[in-house]
């Protein structure tokens, strides 16, 4: 998706066509033919700007690579290329802007949400039909999901008297998981019986465990663990049966509910319960 560009006077350039009106109007008003010429020549980069910034526009094509997931407070880098789909002239000093805007999670309680956040990554110059890659480093305090972009190409060269701009792109959204932390000593000597059923058993046949008893032999059983003594007390083929323990699993149940009077230190708590439970 792509707007229409603008093209717009900048401050610079207002400053100059008065200067140029003034010298033209002087040479006018005293009929000095020099400053004529002069109020003439200095026309010229105007008119040279205002073509330039409009021929550096076309063409041009943009692309954001988010990553895959991001983490609050971690580093995030998002690549950008950019694209001079043009078979002539190159485009100079071309300026993408990206926004982030933090959506749901991101904001904090029912206050008007922040401003978004915007980077600027310059592209000094792209040759016809060549692709540059650039990109912008930083970090995302809080979790939740961000919406990225569109993307704002605008350029100004060569004399920064016009500004051409355009918007290129359509949102993309990245979801930015809780921070971590570090588990001390201390959480991971707690007793087994903290956690209620958190060590389970198998029993099956392996070489893994501690020794469980035996078992009438089955197709499939590998010969290494048939249990030879006891055959030929039973006399019929018995295996070896292990206890194999299995992982511990630990369900952690949060509610994130605040009544609506809630001020910034209980979505501060909040916000250190869900990166604890994160963490473990």
């Amino acid at each position: 998706m792509a707007f229409r560009p603008k093209t717009t006077v900048c401050r610079e350039g207002w400053y100059y066509m008065l200067i140029v009106a003034l010298v033209i109007g002087g040479a006018m008003f005293k009929d000095v033919n020099l400053l004529l010429i002069l109020g003439g020549m200095l026309l010229g980069p105007v008119l040279l700007n205002w073509r330039a910034v409009a021929i550096a526009m076309r063409g041009l094509i943009i692309e954001r690579q988010l990553p895959l997931h991001a983490v609050a407070g971690e580093p995030l880098a998002v690549n950008l290329t950019a694209t001079n789909g043009r078979r002539r002239l190159g485009s100079w000093a071309i300026v993408a802007e990206d926004q982030i805007l933090p959506e749901s999670g991101a904001r904090r309680g029912r206050r008007p949400p922040p401003p978004p956040l915007r980077t600027s990554v310059l592209f000094p110059y792209i040759r016809a039909g060549e692709t540059k890659k650039g990109g912008y480093r930083g970090r995302l305090a809080r979790r939740g999901r961000y919406r990225f972009g569109p993307i704002r190409l605008s350029t100004r060269f060569p004399f920064g008297l016009f500004s051409r701009t355009t918007t290129i792109g359509k949102p993309e959204t990245l979801i930015v998981l809780p921070r971590l932390g570090i588990l001390t000593e201390k959480w991971t000597a707690r007793p087994v019986q903290a956690f209620s059923g958190a060590d389970q058993r198998r029993n099956r046949p392996g070489p893994e465990g501690n020794f469980y008893g035996v078992r009438q032999w089955r197709p499939g059983d590998g010969k290494r663990m048939i249990h030879w003594r006891s055959s030929a007390r039973i006399g019929e083929l018995a295996v070896r049966q292990f206890e194999r323990p299995r992982s511990r699993d630990l369900a952690v149940l949060l509610d994130l509910r605040l009544p609506a009077s809630a001020g910034a230190h209980e979505y501060e708590t909040v916000e250190t319960a869900v990166s604890f439970a994160a963490t473990i």
